[in-house]
């Protein structure tokens, strides 16, 4: 049951960007929408080195949501008493 409610969401979001990318299209038009994709490309190809610091940090960031996704607990180094309780674990 927990599944079919996980897909019905991603089914809803799918529908809604896709909505929004149809409303954006007829407002502005396919021309400027294509532009962005072909601008971040050009500056990819331009300068490497910031492309693969900003395509790292998204990759981190989606490796964080997965892990948050899949209960995977949270630092205990952040709490106030997080050093005692790291060390209880051991």
């Amino acid at each position: 049951m927990k599944k079919d409610i996980d897909l019905v969401k991603v089914l809803w979001s799918a529908g809604g960007l896709l909505m929004t990318l149809g409303f954006v299209a007829l407002v502005f038009g396919w021309h400027t929408l294509l532009w962005l994709p072909a601008t971040l490309l050009e500056i990819a190809i331009s300068e490497p080195e910031t492309y693969g610091l900003i395509v790292g940090g998204g990759v981190l960031m989606l490796l964080a949501r997965l892990l948050m996704r899949r209960g995977y607990p949270r630092c205990a180094l952040l709490k106030p008493d997080g050093w005692k309780r790291l060390q209880q674990l051991r």
